[in-house]
C-alpha cells in the first residue's frame, strides 16, 4: 500500500522522534492543530502544511 502526502508527513515525524508540541511550536499553533490535522479533523493553511513538511525533511540536518 503507497502512503499519500498526509500519511507520509505523519510517518516521517514520528520515524524521527519529534513530537506533536515540537512541530507546533516551529510551525506557530497549537499541538492540538497539529493532531486535529494528523487525525483528519481538522485542515490547516497550505502555509502551515509547507512548514509541517520543511521542518520534518530538515529536522537533524545540520545549518551550515
Amino acid at each position: 500500500m503507497e502512503l499519500n502526502e498526509h500519511d507520509k508527513l505523519i510517518y516521517m515525524r514520528r520515524g524521527k522522534g519529534i513530537t506533536l508540541q515540537e512541530i507546533a511550536d516551529a510551525i506557530g499553533c497549537t499541538k492540538g492543530l497539529i493532531s486535529q490535522y494528523e487525525n483528519r479533523r481538522s485542515n490547516m493553511s497550505l502555509d502551515k502544511i509547507a512548514k509541517y513538511k520543511d521542518y520534518i525533511s530538515n529536522y537533524g540536518k545540520e545549518i551550515a
